[in-house]
């Protein structure tokens, strides 16, 4: 009787086994490392959450002597935030409600924002379904979010989720994956400008272009200033381009500081290096 095909089904049979179980390993130590990485992201969000609820508290914050120190010159800049705002978002509602025909310069802003963020997309295609879309959801709602929307060209669906998610990071000004479209467009009755003083550069740059954007985010934070002239804030940048703008894309901005703080509903986000595991919270201040 010849042996080897049984020795031969024994050793794959031995091989089979191992390979599940090897397999099997993997899926446990990657669900592990999945699982771990989640916690550590909630921790961090759980911390930025008691801190930012922290500071709303009333009452004035003493410090210990050891704390009274000069601040830094580097803790002293102002870092770009991680989040567009909700009161830096460009409201969509006036082109639902009337139609782009009143409002060319708004439309022609939100266009510049897609073609700009989103570069290989078909961007009007996608804003004229987005806003045919709000305007048959919308009836007797104030607000409208954003991730709620089923586009009426069903075609579009799938990439204005993605568009909506965003990259994990992005960078505009390095081309650096692309921002999420949640973060810089809004629907809501309520008229609303985009606010200066809060604006990420990313809002400003449909606006001003990306190296003036950058520039003008560091010139209004340096500013101690009530407000800026369009005169004033045009020679400032030095950009003979803007002259042409025209007076109704000007009215989408405002240039006071605002009476507002940048929290209301503040949205924060969490992640874990080592997995890359990311949360993101909206929490109502």
């Amino acid at each position: 009787m010849n042996i080897l095909p049984f020795v031969f089904t024994i050793l794959l049979i031995f091989a089979y086994t191992g390979a599940a179980s090897f397999q099997k390993y993997f899926a446990s130590r990657q669900a592990q490392s999945a699982y771990i990485g989640l916690r550590k992201a909630e921790r961090v969000l759980q911390h930025k959450t008691e801190r930012k609820q922290y500071k709303t508290l009333p009452g004035t914050l003493v410090l210990r002597k050891k704390e009274k120190t000069e601040p830094s010159k580097k803790s002293q800049e102002k870092k770009i935030p991680e989040i567009n705002p909700a009161c830096a978002r460009l409201n969509l509602f006036p082109l639902i409600n009337e139609g782009r025909e009143p409002h060319p310069e708004l439309y022609d802003t939100a266009l510049k924002l897609l073609q700009l963020f989103y570069p290989d997309t078909p961007a009007q295609r996608l804003l004229d379904s987005l806003l045919a879309s709000a305007k048959q959801t919308l009836q007797n709602t104030d607000a409208l979010a954003l991730e709620t929307l089923a586009l009426k060209d069903k075609t579009l669906q799938p990439l204005y989720y993605r568009l909506l998610k965003g990259t994990k990071h992005s960078d505009l000004f390095s081309s650096k994956g692309y921002p999420p479209l949640i973060d810089y467009f809004k629907i809501e009755r309520t008229p609303s400008q985009i606010c200066l003083f809060h604006a990420h550069p990313h809002m400003l740059a449909p606006f001003f272009g990306t190296k003036t954007a950058l520039r003008l985010y560091k010139i209004v934070h340096q500013e101690k200033k009530a407000g800026f002239e369009i005169e004033a804030l045009l020679t400032l940048l030095g950009d003979p381009h803007l002259r042409f703008l025209p007076p109704a894309t000007w009215e989408l901005l405002d240039l006071k500081r605002p009476t507002h703080s940048s929290t209301g509903d503040k949205t924060l986000l969490a992640e874990d290096k080592k997995t890359g595991i990311s949360l993101r919270k909206t929490l109502p201040m």
